[in-house]
């Protein structure tokens, strides 16, 4: 297979279940929604906005002239498309916002994300829709970028939500020259430059996130495309000057370390500007080759709340992918040491394998052998089950969080945390719909529970009084972990894998997390002290 070939086969690949969870029915009563779990299995009681991010990829594949593509100008085609634009118009709420998890939720996610998707199917398929379809929309498109200018998210800063947003923005600009939508895209690009580290790497809550580090360059260097503004290149180059250490030998990225533990990869940024900035053209080529092996966690690997973006983020990718000579030149091919203070992560690169640490989050590590593949680790930390059969484990990103870190040596110490595995009752459900559906219609307490949801699911910390540290040892060819876990009257146990709060983009799979171990591991009992003793050889 062409290299050249390989975005537009995976985005081929995909196209049936794309279309599959898209209603093609004009007699019905939904026609043209994305959200299969409303309009056909009717699991669900109002559909999601965000589904309808799919018109994006569906107007790609409509354009996109190759004698591979069934999809080429296909009459059909631009009817679905049409109906989608429609439907994404008629589940708008009153005052220009979108819904994602619940009814009434006003997402600012699902706003500017489906906000993005359809300014982009009206850019791409300018001459090719109906007009009374295209002016019906525009209206829409005005209402929904008139609220994002109104109103902010909440609960949290997440530069990927902010950078997809100002690309929608834009894209409203351009089709409206409402000067309003541009101003405030510049505000939220400004907001996302403020809080960008000076290692490089975007805010995503509390801290960097490699998986989504690759979506938020995919929206700026979209934004960048389509406006011509200078200055986002450099914020890109500098935030792939931090993902390139994420990069793995065995052609995995990210995973548990990052504020997020996402390990998924958007690959239409990087390629984007590639051509720009050498090392963003490193990293692209060599994902190219563990896209094509599986050896990611990328568009096969996704569940339907991920399909669309990462759809569109591919169709970007073979857009913009040009043929480039690239040289060695990612961080694991050569040996060295480095600590990002400000993130707390610690990378080594010695001639047998590679490893990152995070050190604010408790030394979680993963570590990847450079002769053998195969062969990876990965230790997440002690846990153990409290009496009321939760799980409590050291495993938190702190920014505030000391370590110290030495020639071979690393150091991190703290206290254990009850993990969050809040679950979906009955009652709780009918309790909280039947909220949403009177006060919770009121646009302030909406704001109210959506930020109290974000911190009950993700930031809220309820500590232990059990303490822990962790010492790293490296060595050339071998890494010892030692965890000492003070007083505690349970069974302690060793996470080769745990995640420590709620993210449903967390979790996908590839094909590299079937070898992942945690090496040996020993757990002593010492005068009321737990030790846990992890070796990893190479």
């Amino acid at each position: 297979m062409a290299d050249r070939e390989l975005y537009l086969k995976e985005i081929l690949a995909r196209a049936p279940q794309a279309l599959s969870m898209l209603n093609r029915e004009p007699s019905s009563g939904t026609y043209g929604c994305f959200d299969r779990n409303f309009w056909q299995w009717k699991f669900v009681d109002f559909p999601g906005a965000r589904f309808q991010e799919g018109v994006w990829a569906l107007a790609g594949l409509y354009l996109e002239q190759s004698p591979k593509n069934p999809f080429y100008q296909s009459p059909s085609l631009m009817e679905w498309i049409e109906a989608a634009l429609m439907f994404w118009r008629r589940v708008q709420n009153p005052d220009g916002s979108f819904d994602e998890a619940y009814p009434g939720e006003r997402s600012f996610v699902a706003t500017g994300f489906s906000l993005l998707a359809v300014t982009e199917t009206l850019l791409l398929l300018e001459k090719g829709l109906d007009s009374k379809v295209a002016i019906r929309v525009e209206r829409a498109v005005v209402r929904a970028a008139r609220w994002l200018c109104r109103n902010d998210e909440p609960h949290a800063f997440i530069s990927n939500h902010r950078l997809g947003s100002a690309a929608a923005l834009y894209n409203a600009y351009t089709i409206t020259g409402n000067g309003r939508f541009l101003t405030r895209c510049k505000e939220l690009l400004a907001s996302v430059y403020l809080r960008q580290s000076q290692e490089g790497w975007f805010l995503e809550y509390t801290g960097p996130d490699p998986g989504y580090e690759t979506q938020g360059i995919f929206y700026l260097a979209h934004y960048l495309s389509r406006s011509r503004d200078p200055e986002p290149l450099d914020r890109i180059a500098r935030s792939v000057g931090f993902l390139k250490h994420f990069v793995h030998p065995d052609g995995s990225l990210g995973g548990e370390y990052g504020s997020r533990n996402t390990q998924f990869y958007f690959p239409g940024g990087l390629e984007i500007v590639a051509r720009h900035i050498e090392d963003a053209a490193r990293v692209a080529s060599f994902m190219r080759k563990s896209i094509e092996e599986g050896r990611c966690a990328s568009l096969g690997s996704v569940d339907p709340y991920n399909l669309f973006p990462l759809m569109s983020s591919f169709l970007r990718a073979h857009q913009a992918q040009e043929e480039l000579e690239v040289g060695p030149g990612l961080p694991f091919e050569e040996p060295f040491s480095r600590t990002f203070d400000h993130a707390g992560i610690l990378v080594e690169s010695t001639g047998s394998y590679y490893m990152v640490c995070n050190l604010k989050k408790a030394g979680l590590l993963k570590a990847f052998s450079k002769a053998d593949m195969s062969k990876k680790y990965s230790s997440c930390g002690p846990y153990i089950r409290t009496a009321g059969g939760k799980v409590a484990t050291p495993v938190r990103y702190l920014p505030e969080r000391s370590y110290i870190v030495g020639e071979g040596l690393a150091r991190v110490e703290g206290s254990f945390y009850v993990k969050n595995e809040t679950e979906m009752t009955p009652l709780l459900f009918m309790l909280f719909r039947l909220f949403m559906l009177t006060l919770g219609r009121l646009p302030a307490v909406a704001r109210l529970i959506k930020k109290r949801l974000a911190n009950r699911l993700i930031l809220e910390k309820t500590v232990l009084p059990i303490t822990f540290d962790r010492t790293v040892r490296l060595f050339d060819d071998s890494i010892e972990v030692r965890d000492r876990v003070g007083t505690v009257d349970r069974e302690v146990f060793a996470a080769a894998s745990l995640t420590e709060l709620h993210m449903g983009s967390s979790k996908y799979f590839h094909t590299g997390l079937l070898a992942e171990e945690p090496g040996t591991v020993k757990i002593d009992m010492t005068d009321k002290r737990t030790i846990v003793t992890w070796l990893m050889e190479f």
